[in-house]
């Protein structure tokens, strides 16, 4: 009687854990399988449980005969037979389905079968479709040119394909090459136009060792993040001479036309408009080191003069009847580069009479220190002066040399207070010497008392001081 309670309350806990979804496992202990034996639990952790509760677990890799429960004992329903092959259970996750759909039977039939072929194990045969082929078709796409020619490429080629401005190498890596795989690719340069003052236009490569646009403007184009340059760019340049020839003009001190560099030779070039009288050439104001060669000439032949460089105003006096409308100066040897303030080119003022006193001044630049033993910072050097015409001593500007010396005041005070050359003696040029006029008022003295009837030119004594250009 107790075998018999023990077999009824485990019937009842079977029946329990099979509504549970749970298959009663049978006695280890024993060789038998519970039912028809068509159905036994593998004990796999996991298995495909049917949601309507029809028929017992199919568990992966086992094969498997519909069954149920009869009687609390697993039964073969005989209606299929089915099995679920895996090599990857380990990336199942709970919830995971699978849905098995039998079709084939009419279901007016009561007595439908399944007819399933059996195919001998033998190698099964394709037919139609076409041949396999490992060539690869990269379709190439210009934004600029649009579409340019297909590339059927042979898996494992590295034969580089040229198309446009295009060339290509692909060579094959671990990771296939799959429908779809796109390549990016974006070419910086192109052709470069640029021009001069709206003048006629240039060509050439935007890329280079560096592209000479001319006054010095030198073009170098890096490329950046693409597209870094795109048809139309456009940009504009406005040379502007810092040291310019312009500088040449006017002596203005610390204003110089200058170059840089080891520069072999420089020319200057001046047009003086029409062909006329040169009595003197000048450069003032310079910077041209020892060693530095001039040469002065007329650029159609007529003469040439090489004054020697010297510190301070190199003037040249050429020889009477000298002309030219274009002169050429050229300089060699100038090393790391110089610079010239004044160039002067043409007629100076040269009274007939010379000057009943004159007074030179040598002037130092020094920037000087305090205490008991001074010191002082040189600046510089020149020369000025005082020059007089004194009838009394002998001395006197007649008729036109005194008109022309008051335009050269004029001048130079309208022109804020430009400085001059002076020339004691123009046998001696190397003692010529850059000066200012030192007065905001010259008192000419005319000894007619301007009464120019029957006279013909005025006589007048004046007093001219000078201040020194430091150098």
């Amino acid at each position: 009687m107790l075998s018999q309670l023990v077999r009824r309350y485990s019937a009842n806990m079977d029946h329990v854990l099979t509504v549970a979804h749970i298959v009663p496992k049978p006695d280890a202990s024993s060789s038998t399988v519970a039912g028809d034996g068509c159905w036994r639990d593998p004990g796999h952790d996991f298995g495909w449980v049917d949601d309507e509760g029809n028929y017992l677990t199919i568990f992966n890799n086992e094969p498997y005969v519909s069954s149920k429960l009869v009687m609390g004992e697993p039964q073969s329903t005989k209606e299929f037979g089915i099995g679920v092959v895996t090599d990857c259970a380990h990336r199942l996750l709970e919830g995971d389905k699978i849905v098995i759909k039998i079709n084939g039977a009419g279901a007016s039939s009561s007595a439908a079968d399944i007819v399933i072929p059996v195919i001998a194990a033998a190698a099964a045969q394709f037919s139609g479709g076409a041949d396999g082929d490992s060539t690869q078709t990269w379709t190439v796409r210009s934004a600029t040119h649009g579409s340019l020619p297909d590339w059927r490429r042979l898996m494992g080629s590295t034969v580089p394909h040229a198309v446009g401005a295009l060339t290509v190498r692909l060579s094959d890596g671990a990771i296939a090459w799959e429908v779809g795989d796109a390549i990016s690719v974006s070419l910086e340069g192109g052709t470069l136009r640029w021009r001069r003052d709206e003048g006629a236009w240039n060509t050439g490569q935007i890329f280079g060792s560096g592209l000479d646009l001319g006054d010095g403007l030198t073009l170098i184009a890096s490329p950046g993040a693409a597209p870094s340059f795109v048809a139309g760019d456009a940009w504009r340049f406005r040379a502007v001479a810092t040291y310019g020839t312009s500088r040449l003009r006017a002596p203005v001190p610390g204003q110089a036309f200058a170059w840089d560099g080891d520069t072999v030779a420089i020319d200057i070039d001046i047009d003086l408009g029409a062909a006329m009288d040169i009595e003197s050439v000048l450069l003032a104001l310079h910077t041209l080191p020892p060693g530095a060669l001039i040469t002065i000439l007329d650029v159609d032949g007529a003469w040439s003069v090489s004054p020697a460089r010297r510190d301070g105003a190199i003037l040249v006096v050429l020889p009477k009847g000298s002309a030219a409308r274009y002169v050429r100066i050229n300089i060699t040897a100038t090393g790391a580069g110089a610079s010239i303030g004044w160039i002067f080119v043409g007629r100076s003022w040269e009274p007939t009479v010379g000057a009943s006193e004159l007074t030179m001044n040598r002037r130092y630049g020094l920037a000087r220190g305090e205490g008991l033993n001074l010191t002082a910072l040189y600046r510089g050097r020149g020369s000025g002066g005082r020059w007089k015409w004194d009838l009394n001593n002998g001395g006197a500007l007649i008729g036109e040399n005194a008109d022309d010396l008051v335009a050269l005041v004029d001048y130079v005070n309208e022109h804020g207070l430009q400085p001059v050359c002076l020339v004691p003696d123009l046998r001696r040029p190397e003692r010529a010497t850059m000066a200012v006029i030192d007065a905001d008022e010259i008192s000419f003295v005319e000894y007619m008392n301007w009464q120019t009837e029957g006279i013909r030119a005025p006589v007048v004594s004046v007093d001219l001081p000078f201040r020194a250009v430091i150098e």
